[in-house]
């Protein structure tokens, strides 16, 4: 079993309650493995596709055993329970996630 790492996640949400979707974002991810932080909130415009609502946006760390690539596809099918559909590119959701990076084992995404 390999040495567990650091995985950074970007959460964002820009429908309903952001704040909200973001914490059960959080809570999910802590089911992958133990957090090791998790910084503050942060307002942006979203980037690209049509017009929407500004994007609520945190930065979890996980400590973790699973590869990049199984963080990434944990923190997708947590979107997916909460109802979003990637369907379409660009598009209002509870919350998406983004594996960042990962440290001390190299692992391509």
């Amino acid at each position: 079993m390999p040495d567990p790492v650091r995985a950074a996640l970007g959460l964002g949400s820009n429908l309903g309650d952001r704040r909200a979707h973001l914490t059960l974002a959080v809570d999910h991810l802590a089911a992958i493995g133990p957090l090791a932080a998790v910084s503050s909130l942060y307002e942006t415009a979203p980037m690209g596709g049509p017009p929407q609502d500004l994007y609520l946006n945190a930065v979890a760390v996980i400590d973790t055993r699973l590869t990049a690539r199984e963080v990434l596809d944990a923190g997708q099918a947590a979107e997916r329970a909460a109802g979003r559909a990637r369907e379409e590119r660009w598009v209002r959701a509870p919350w998406t996630s983004t594996c960042c990076c990962t440290a001390a084992r190299r692992s391509i995404v």
